[in-house]
């Protein structure tokens, strides 16, 4: 696996779609085969009751199931690699 493509900009992007734009998720695809997530950390799908505590879990890896589909549908778009955009998750909304 190679690490020299992760940058600290990558990283701090990831950041801030967390932090800023409230997202759950956040996941950069490198190439076919490496991908970066960031997660924010919840209780039973809601933000952790303590807002003064917040945990983020970093992932570097191969794509899960969900990922390998994305990264089908860029290569079928003929999407160069890596993606130039952030996949953020949003939490679902209550009616």
């Amino acid at each position: 696996m190679d690490l020299s493509a992760i940058k600290p900009d990558l990283l701090n992007r990831l950041f801030s779609a967390i932090q800023i734009e409230s997202a759950v998720k956040a996941t950069a695809f490198l190439s076919p085969s490496l991908t970066v997530k960031m997660t924010k950390r919840t209780y039973k799908k809601r933000d952790r009751s303590k807002p003064r505590l917040q945990e983020f879990n970093l992932t570097i890896g191969a794509p899960n199931f969900e990922e390998r589909q994305f990264i089908k549908l860029c290569r079928k778009a003929k999407e160069r690699f890596p993606v130039k955009n952030i996949i953020m998750k949003f939490p679902k909304v209550k009616k």
